[in-house]
């Protein structure tokens, strides 16, 4: 039943206001004819992803020069968001979405700047329920306010945004969580959720090592990453655990989404 659902949610989504709005953002960020360069960025940004190395990713995402490289990364980034891949993949969507349309006048503007923020909420969605698996709370609890912190611009939007227009949002998220459930239960986002919490910082800090790093997103100057020596593994907790979690925090997803848009300013 739920993955019939989940099928039925997917064509309703595919022929949403958020699908037009990639439509929109093809003819914004400037179309450009498949070249070998870009086959090999988005090839660049699959290996980082199938290999769970998310600080590469974030150096291939902030590393698009040029409008074409753009357009690439987030065609790239809204079809895995849409598969169901890590929250760091709709967190980086949601945020370079914003980073184009911040800029556009009102009207294809508006429709962006709308789709950011669904995949904002998405994002912040999926961090609260795929994070029931980390035994380390602290680690899903620090992507979560991050994703407050850092999309403080696109929350200020949504608070004016009329009603009807945030009640959208909400559904457009609830939907997307919808869809990519299936492929998030089965494989877990515990190698970005679960990391760099209070336990993996108390193992590293025991190993000695440091090194400077690219600051992440929403952090302010220099980033010291506290480096052991590799072999910390993030615990998850049992599934008869964080089950039941999960498909508690989505049965309440409308509300808790409707509660959070209707506070933003």
């Amino acid at each position: 039943m739920q993955e019939n659902r989940g099928r039925k949610d997917s064509m309703l989504l595919r022929g949403s206001k958020l699908a037009a709005f990639a439509i929109a953002l093809s003819m914004s960020a400037g179309y450009a004819e498949p070249t070998r360069a870009l086959d090999n960025r988005q090839a660049q940004l699959s290996k980082a992803l199938k290999t769970k190395d998310y600080a590469q990713l974030q150096r291939l995402v902030l590393s698009a020069a040029t409008p074409a490289d753009v357009k690439t990364d987030l065609d790239w980034l809204r079809d895995q968001m849409f598969g169901g891949a890590s929250s760091a993949v709709a967190m980086w969507y949601a945020a370079r979405l914003w980073g184009v349309a911040a800029p556009l006048p009102a009207g294809p503007g508006d429709e962006l700047r709308q789709a950011a923020a669904a995949a904002a909420l998405y994002t912040y969605a999926a961090i609260r329920i795929d994070g029931t698996r980390c035994a380390d709370v602290s680690a899903p609890t620090g992507r979560r306010e991050t994703v407050l912190a850092v999309f403080r611009p696109i929350w200020a939007f949504v608070g004016t945004l009329s009603p009807e227009k945030r009640a959208r949002l909400v559904d457009t998220a609830v939907k997307l969580d919808r869809v990519t459930a299936a492929r998030r239960t089965r494989e877990g986002d515990d190698a970005f959720l679960c990391r760099d919490g209070l336990d993996e910082i108390a193992y590293n800090l025991k190993r000695g090592t440091s090194k400077a790093v690219p600051t992440p997103l929403g952090g302010v100057g220099r980033t010291i990453a506290t480096g052991g020596d590799g072999t910390y593994k993030p615990r998850v907790v049992a599934e008869k655990s964080w089950k039941p979690k999960a498909a508690q925090l989505r049965a309440e997803l409308p509300q808790t989404l409707t509660l959070l848009v209707s506070s933003a300013r």
